[in-house]
């Protein structure tokens, strides 16, 4: 670890295996409104397709190493998994929304415990079928990404983590997101090359500590900075393995930057009167994104295709649904 830490360091004097991300906020502010008209148009049906599409979008325009991702999902994959989404989740949704309309007040609250109780239960199901479906839709060099975690496994891992968290008044969270994030990682694969992640639960639980008190004792001024200091500490604990080395990823951000950027966001969309949203979102993508580099010696040529498609969208839209995002 200690040779491949400080060979990320020396990488800074070059750029071959930076990100850029290379893509026109002209070009998205224009995709974005023709989705958000076609959605309204449709009722609501053409979304999956306006999801796809920015995804799409987002992928291709991000280079790594002189090549671009690509994204290889479909509006009807993901319209398919986006139904199944709601036949499953949608009766727990309509109990907790209008559930005091139509159920008598002696259920209601066996009745919204229960709904909450089966949401938790489809939390990993979602975030395995997130990671399926996203890792396998997706390539780089015409080399697909995959995921060959087993949602038997991934259920026993956050369900003993998230009694632990009940245990413990949340406390345990911290190593219940770190636990989650080095399994999925840990069983990603480009083609033949893999993926490790070691951060540390006591690790994130001191960070957070410090990041919350710093935070309060500013009122919220250094908020960006905290933002930051976590997105440091999972794209630093990020390696891909390559013929038994690690590849540490690494990143130039920070508070200051990312600061400005906030700033520059919030002035756009204040004086366009919210009209330049997405161009504001986009800004904090690409900031992001371009911090972003793996250490040299990491050979984009020696990968060799190994992983299957995998076409359902269901947990992918379930996710999105309740908000989650690993």
């Amino acid at each position: 670890m200690e040779q491949a830490t400080q060979a990320v360091k020396h990488y800074r004097s070059s750029d071959e295996h930076s990100v850029k991300f290379v893509g026109s906020y002209k070009q998205y502010l224009g995709l974005w409104l023709y989705n958000i008209l076609l959605t309204i148009v449709t009722l609501g049906i053409y979304n999956p397709w306006a999801k796809c599409a920015i995804r799409k979008f987002l992928w291709q325009e991000t280079e790594i190493a002189g090549s671009r991702f690509e994204w290889h999902g479909t509006g009807k994959e993901m319209f398919k998994g986006f139904i199944k989404a709601y036949l499953i989740l949608g009766g727990l949704l309509l109990v907790l929304n209008f559930g005091p309309l139509f159920i008598p007040p002696e259920m209601l609250v066996w009745a919204v415990l229960s709904a909450y109780l089966l949401i938790l239960l489809l939390v990993p199901l979602a975030i395995h079928g997130m990671a399926r479906y996203r890792f396998s839709r997706t390539s780089l060099r015409g080399i697909y990404l995959g995921y060959r975690g087993k949602l038997k496994e991934f259920y026993g891992l956050t369900t003993r983590d998230f009694l632990f968290t009940i245990i413990t008044f949340g406390i345990y969270g911290f190593w219940l997101e770190v636990n989650i994030r080095k399994y999925i990682l840990e069983h990603a694969r480009y083609g033949n090359v893999s993926a490790a992640y070691d951060g540390k639960g006591g690790q994130l639980l001191g960070l957070a500590f410090l990041q919350g008190l710093l935070v309060m004792i500013t009122l919220y001024l250094y908020t960006p900075w905290a933002i930051i200091e976590f997105f440091k500490f999972h794209v630093k604990n990020t390696s891909l393995v390559q013929n038994e080395r690690r590849y540490y990823f690494e990143t130039n951000a920070s508070g200051g930057k990312y600061f400005v950027v906030l700033l520059k966001a919030i002035g756009l969309i204040v004086i366009t009167l919210g009209i330049a949203t997405p161009i504001a979102q986009l800004m904090i993508h690409k900031y992001l994104v371009e911090t972003i580099s793996i250490a040299p010696g990491f050979s984009f040529d020696g990968i060799q295709q190994t992983e299957e498609s995998y076409k359902d969208a269901t947990g992918d839209d379930m996710g999105d649904i309740l908000d989650l995002d690993f």
